[in-house]
């Protein structure tokens, strides 16, 4: 038997795929993205990274809630954004570098 939480995480981890998966496919259609496809991976794995901590503290605050505790943490979504644009901040370096 195979305990919830591992079972959360091989969903999780599933889910990220699909969203990744369907990420880099439209990704791969735009030409100067096309062009550098490590800059544009580093890039879609802040997105995602991102994405999920955001959610998933979302998620933890909504159960807290719940069960009548204060939220844990703090949910605003321009920390996706911010973690999103560190990727790619150095993402385009390494293109401007040569690099990707």
């Amino acid at each position: 038997m195979i305990p919830k939480d591992k079972l959360m995480h091989l969903g999780v981890g599933a889910g990220l795929a699909v969203v990744a998966f369907v990420l880099w496919t439209v990704a791969m259609r735009v030409p100067v993205l096309a062009s550098h496809p490590v800059a544009t991976a580093i890039s879609l794995v802040g997105l995602l990274s991102g994405g999920q901590t955001e959610g998933t503290d979302r998620l933890d605050n909504l159960l807290m809630y719940h069960r009548g505790l204060a939220p844990l943490h703090g949910v605003e979504w321009l920390d996706w954004a911010a973690t999103w644009a560190g990727s790619t901040a150095v993402a385009l370096a390494l293109v401007l570098l040569g690099l990707a």
